[in-house]
Formats: C-alpha cells, structure tokens, sequence
C-alpha cells in the first residue's frame, strides 16, 4: 500500500544530465552516507537504506538543508537504465509518522469533544485540520524534498556538502 504508509514515486533523468565522472549507485551510496543513514544494503540495480533513529554515539548527524529522512522507516530506491537515461523508483516508508500524526489528531478530537470547549461540534473537523497540517504537509514537503536531493545528487558536479553538527558535550 503506497499513500499514506509510503511515498512512492520515480524520478527520470536523461544522460546528459548525469554526472558522468561516477555511476549512479555509487553516487547515491555515497550520498547517503552522508546523510543520516544507519545502514546501507545494496544490490545490482537496488539500494535498501535505513535512516538513523536517534542520534547517538554511533554516528553524528551531518548537518544539511533540514533533515531529510527524519521519521522514516526503512527506505529503497530501483535505478533502471534505459536508453534515454535513468530512471529511479523509490519508497520511503512512513507508517509510524502516520500513525503518530493520526493518534494525536484523534485525541485532539476526543479532548475538544468530551471537554464540552467551545465549538465543541467541530471537534472532529479540528482533527482533521490537525492531521492534514501535521502528516499531509510534512508528505508533500518530504516528497518535494526528496526528489530535489535526488537530483542534486545524480547530477553535480560534486556531492552536495554537508558538515557534521556540533554535539554538545555534557561537562560536569
């Protein structure tokens, strides 16, 4: 099931457009590795990868334009090689931000409606509005966000840059 457990989608590239100094999946590999990934499995023509969950002592957290698999669950992306370029399918899983926003907006609803607030008849379009602002906003933000990293990745010159953030240190 795609919407709204995953985003789904594919985005095409022609040749010219390539970076040509390096294939594609090596490319994608090492820009995730310098993203927020734990780990990375890849095939022939398949790259499986799953976002870092919390921040920790294993890895720091590179600093970008925002962070861009934050609240997703294991991801995979397909590259096809056609005549006129590449083609590249992808599927970012997030059930657990669905759920997530989809309990909160619920309970919103539920609080608003049982407490007797004001306007309390509209309690269940409020939690639609929340859940529209809280999950569908964040979905076609991610989506958007995601296909220009792709681009940007698959057709640079150079890895777009990323530098590690600065943890603070707990001195006692």
């Amino acid at each position: 099931m795609a919407f709204p457990l995953s985003i789904t989608g594919q985005l095409r590239i022609r040749h010219q457009d390539l970076n040509a100094s390096q294939d594609a999946r090596d490319r994608l590999r090492d820009a995730l590795h310098a993203q927020t990934v734990d780990t990375i499995t890849i095939g022939e023509d398949t790259i499986q990868f799953t976002p870092q969950v919390k921040g920790g002592e294993r890895k720091l957290r590179p600093e970008g334009e925002g962070w861009m698999f934050n609240a997703l669950g294991v991801c995979s992306l397909r590259l096809d090689r056609t005549f006129e370029g590449l083609t590249v399918s992808y599927k970012l899983d997030c059930r657990v931000w669905f759920w997530l926003s989809t309990a909160f907006s619920l309970a919103a609803g539920l609080v608003i409606r049982f407490t007797r607030a004001p306007d309390y008849q509209w309690a269940w379009a409020l939690a639609l509005g929340f859940w529209l602002v809280f999950f569908m906003f964040g979905y076609v933000s991610k989506t958007i966000e995601f296909r220009r990293w792709l681009r940007n990745n698959l057709t640079s010159v150079e890895l777009p840059r990323t530098k590690r953030l600065e943890v603070p240190i707990d001195l006692e």
